[in-house]
């Protein structure tokens, strides 16, 4: 995704799927679960 502000004016586009399995385009409303992806690797480290 990628999104640009400027002078009020907001640009998005989407590249991409949501779900590669099922064919499932991105949107700009998609939501990814990445929030818990450095924890394993920390755990892991320690």
């Amino acid at each position: 995704m990628v999104r640009i502000e400027r002078d009020g004016q907001v640009f998005a586009q989407v590249y991409g799927q949501a779900h590669r399995d099922y064919d499932i385009p991105s949107t700009v409303g998609t939501r990814f679960a990445i929030a818990n992806g450095g924890k394993g690797l920390t755990a892991l480290a320690v």
